[in-house]
């Protein structure tokens, strides 16, 4: 019996060995796995990098050939205005027609009055918007790619110039610059870092890089060059180091100098170097001097109980007296905090400390204060209830840069019963600190909060807090500065012991009670600086994106417990414009009807904008399921502005493109209820389905949804008759039977006698299946009606509702800042689309050209089309050719906000006349028309839908009425 026992002992400890061999061996490959990936991963790395530098360097010189562009247009304008460029274009042409003649004419007698200086003539100047000229366009691409990227320049206009105290320095003598230049001098003495500010004026605006030059020169006090501690550019010709110069006025040069140690004189140049304009320099350089060392900045509101603790900490610190400051920035209502803080230095007077005065209370505008008044390299901030470890400043210090941010650990303390725990924020920097890099995403928390971190003065001022916040303001700060810098993360030796006292209060925001103030209202304020960040921001943008989401989660939580207070967030997206991601988010959690539009935005086209516009005044947020269009569409990103507040979940399939391929239909309608499937596994199901068409492939897929759910409702929206085109013939595209009697649309086929058009069956599926049908006007009901399937034309009336496209809020018509340049005196019309003079403006022509000369020349036509201007001033009369702007087509914010400015709209019917029951069609632009405040001239035929439309502004008249015309022009001249 033993013996057996110990058999099975031994058969059990061989068991035991074989299976940890058997997982050591996986270990081992898993081990070896993972230096594979990590080597694939540093690859990939090195790719990216040079990827980014070759990125940067294209950027680089697409801004210089927009420039150079833009110069070369400015020339041949200026050549166009020329004297003998003017009269030679008369004479070519002055000979060739009557009116040429009389242009020759008049260009003779406008130049004798050029001449005689009785018109004075300007002479043309292009500028590109400060937006063009990119930061990286004016800093030189550095050659190695593995380098640190470093602020050479600042953004070309600060936040708020006040910020940088500035010592201004003058050159005598300084005016234009030549090719010596002018030199001048900064003295070094005890000097981590020079912030130079310089600003020079090319006296034509051409703004191209390399016409000015900056070159440095560190020397010791022997007068020895030394070499940079920065990856500065350097010229083996010149033996300096330099930077290329922004001539632009309206653009400050803000170039940041770090002096190696020993440096006693930096030696700077600014001249000409490859310009063939004249720049002037008027010898200005502004300077601020940054000493090695800490500025440490604590705001304090009425902080008479906790300043003491939080100074003492300070008193406790290693690093050297010499090399630190104290910045107390008291804001709003006075206690005896300053009493407190003046009796403290007495007793403790090595301590370096600078009391502010602040009227203003807020923490922002107190840190805004102190920042100005920082003199040393490096800036960090601790709040007057706090404390931190006695070797904080020193650790943090030591490992401090130029070009990097220095964190450190947090362990909070229980205000009431100073109890110490570890945060999360230091548990996740130790699992950081396992990695080779530091990214952003990996100590995202402790990133964008004031505390534990040390950061270049040069960075901290660059920035602003922004005041008007309520919370979150460090995060859009530091986000901001992250986001403009893209400084390197290092941590603190020793940073889960050396770390930064955090003290939770029930005023701490990690206390905040819930409120739709704070978890909603205020975190959309940090939401909306955040989004500006990234819609200016080349670097960072998923860490960017992240801060955003973060921000949303507060508003998430609240909300699943809040339900009512939807409706109030949703209309503060739309008073704050807020555009992004994170609103679909939210509104996904309320989506109860999904819409199906084949096209859809942010593809350009007019289907999609007017269901954008649908859903825009829908009451309840949708969800939308799409199709790319990205084969035979542009895409319009702007375009999500107008419905993306009402949108929860969009889903955009890939199925084929096209308007009339019954296998495209059929992909797309397929793979629309497979991914309604997919999503109302993992939520309730949707009350309704809402498809529009002038794309078939909406309807197809809605009536396949409805078959598999038909207890959901069914809305389908025709916005024109599909079956019969514009000229009243039938199209036609062959669908599968097969296909409609597999899903149970049909009960058998019959191949001899059973109509086999697509058009047919997305028109029939939906009389016959929908809940509800929604025609635009009474006249395309009537005409679908009148070809209908006479079995259904009671159900069709039954089921239908007549509702007009919408018209967007007045707001929507200033998103652009587009500016029609006008002159007074002149009556201005448009029309957008496409132009034919026969096909109803020969009238339009007729009444302007049958006016009498002075009221004919105060008149212009612009046409937006996309047709070349001969195609459209073909046919018109010669004497209105001249007066004829023929644009192309803008994008659709660019034309609401033209249609406001324009004294004259024009729209026109299509014509059905002897085609047709009635006219079915009611212009799409009508609508966007009538939320523009501006006139309309609307060419009709009789008894259309446009022809009954009563509406203030809105001007009817018949589409070859000449008489009723001309007088609603004369009336709005």
């Amino acid at each position: 019996m033993k013996h057996r026992r110990d058999s099975v002992i031994a058969r059990n400890s061989h068991g035991d060995r074989q299976t940890v061999l058997q997982k050591e061996l996986v270990l081992s490959k898993h081990i070896e796995k993972n230096l594979v990936l990590e080597q694939e991963l540093d690859v990939l790395r090195k790719q990216l990098d040079q990827i980014e530098s070759v990125n940067k360097e294209l950027a680089t010189q697409c801004d210089n050939h927009n420039l150079a562009l833009l110069k070369s247009k400015e020339q041949l304008l200026n050549v166009k205005q020329t004297m003998s460029y003017r009269l030679g274009y008369s004479l070519l042409f002055g000979f060739k027609s009557w009116a040429g003649f009389k242009h020759l004419l008049s260009t003779i007698s406008t130049l004798r009055k050029e001449k005689k200086g009785v018109i004075k003539k300007e002479r043309i100047y292009l500028e590109l918007s400060d937006s063009a000229l990119s930061i990286d366009s004016l800093t030189p691409v550095t050659k190695n790619i593995h380098a640190k990227k470093y602020p050479q320049y600042w953004e070309s206009l600060l936040e708020e110039p006040d910020a940088f105290k500035f010592q201004k320095n003058l050159v005598a003598g300084a005016d234009r610059l030549d090719e010596s230049g002018v030199s001048f001098s900064i003295t070094i003495d005890n000097i981590d870092s020079v912030i130079l500010r310089l600003s020079l004026e090319a006296l034509e605006p051409n703004y191209v890089e390399k016409q000015a030059i900056l070159t440095i020169d560190y020397l010791d006090h022997n007068g020895n060059s030394l070499s940079a501690i920065i990856d500065t550019p350097y010229s083996p010709s010149l033996k300096k180091y330099y930077h290329y110069l922004n001539v632009n006025p309206k653009m400050n040069n803000n170039i940041l100098l770090c002096p190696p140690n020993g440096t006693r004189l930096i030696k700077l140049n600014v001249r000409l170097w490859d310009s063939k304009t004249e720049i002037k320099f008027n010898g200005l350089f502004e300077t601020i001097c940054h000493k090695t060392g800490v500025s440490v900045v604590i705001p304090s509101y009425k902080g008479e109980k906790t300043i003491l603790k939080c100074l003492k900490s300070m008193q406790a610190q290693t690093l050297d007296r010499e090399k630190f400051e104290i910045i107390i920035a008291l804001n709003g209502e006075r206690d005896s905090t300053r009493n407190k803080i003046e009796q403290y230095i007495k007793k403790n007077s090595a301590l370096k400390i600078k009391i502010l005065e602040l009227d203003i209370a807020g923490a922002s505008y107190a840190r805004n204060m102190a920042i100005q008044e920082a003199i040393f390299s490096h800036v960090t901030f601790v709040d007057d209830d706090d404390y931190i470890d006695q070797n904080y400043l020193l650790r943090l210090f030591e490992k401090a840069r130029y070009n990097n941010i220095v964190l450190t650990g947090v362990k909070d303390v229980v205000d009431e019963t100073g109890e110490i725990k570890n945060s999360a924020i230091t548990e996740q920097m130790a699992r950081a600190s396992k990695k080779a890099e530091i990214a952003y995403n990996d100590v995202t928390s402790v990133l964008t909060m004031n505390a534990c971190k040390i950061a270049p003065s040069h960075f901290i001022k660059g920035i602003l807090y922004n005041e008007n916040l309520k919370s979150g303001e460090d995060v859009v700060y530091w986000t901001k500065l992250l986001s403009r810098f893209c400084p390197a993360i290092d941590f603190s030796a020793g940073f889960e012991d050396v770390v930064y006292y955090r003290v939770i209060t029930d005023n701490s925001v990690s206390r905040q009670k819930e409120s739709y103030d704070f978890n909603v209202s205020q975190r959309l304020d940090v939401i909306k600086d955040l989004i500006d960040i990234l819609d200016d921001s080349n670097e960072n943008m998923l860490f960017i994106q992240s801060k955003i989401n973060a921000q949303a989660g507060f508003i998430k939580r609240y909300l699943i417990k809040n339900h009512n207070d939807f409706g109030r967030f949703q209309k503060e997206i739309l008073a704050k414009g807020i555009v992004n991601h994170f609103v679909q988010d939210v509104n996904a959690l309320f989506t109860e009807r999904l819409v199906i539009s084949y096209c859809f935005a942010p593809y350009a086209d007019t289907s999609a904008i007017v269901m954008s516009k649908r859903i825009n005044q829908m009451d309840n947020p949708v969800d939308v399921i799409s199709n790319s269009m990205s084969n035979v569409r542009t895409k319009d990103i702007s375009l999500n502005k107008i419905a993306s507040f009402n949108i929860g979940k969009h889903t955009e399939l890939n199925a084929p493109q096209a308007f009339a391929n019954w296998n495209a239909i059929a992909k797309f309608s397929e793979m629309v209820v497979r991914e309604i499937g997919n999503i109302i596994s993992q939520r309730s199901m949707y009350k309704e389905i809402y498809s529009r068409a002038m794309w078939p492939a909406s309807h197809f897929a809605a009536a396949l949804v409805k078959q598999k759910y038909p207890q959901i409702k069914w809305i389908a929206e025709f916005s024109d008759p599909l079956l019969m085109d514009v000229t009243a013939k039938e199209r036609y595209e062959k669908l599968s039977l097969e296909w409609l009697y597999s899903h149970g649309f049909i009960k058998s086929i019959d191949d001899n006698g059973m109509n086999d058009n697509t058009f047919y069956w997305c028109e029939y599926l939906a009389y016959e299946y929908a809940d509800s049908i929604i025609f635009t006007n009474e006249n395309q009901r009537d005409y679908m009606l009148s070809y209908a399937d006479e079995t259904l034309q009671n159900k069709i009336l039954e089921k239908s509702k007549i509702i007009p496209q919408p018209t967007l809020l007045t707001s929507y018509y200033d998103v652009s800042k587009i500016v029609l340049e006008k002159d007074t005196g002149i009556t201005y019309m448009a029309y957008f689309g496409s132009f034919y003079v026969n096909r109803g403006f020969d009238a339009l022509f007729q009444a302007w050209k049958d006016l009498d000369n002075s009221q004919r020349k105060k008149l212009r036509l612009y046409v937006y089309t996309q047709q070349e201007r001969d195609q459209v001033i073909e046919g018109a009369p010669e004497e209105l050719k001249e007066l004829i702007i023929v644009l192309p087509y803008v994008g659709y914010f660019d034309f609401l906000a033209l249609t406001k400015q324009f004294d004259i709209l024009v729209v026109m019917d299509a014509q059905t006349k002897g085609l047709k029951l009635n006219n079915p069609y009611l212009p799409s632009k009508i609508s966007d028309y009538l939320g523009s405040g501006s006139k309309i001239l609307a060419l009709v035929e009789k008894n259309s839908p446009m022809s009954r439309m009563q509406v203030a502004g809105l001007k009817v008249c018949e589409l070859q009425n000449t008489t009723d015309i001309q007088n609603i022009i004369i009336h709005n001249m």
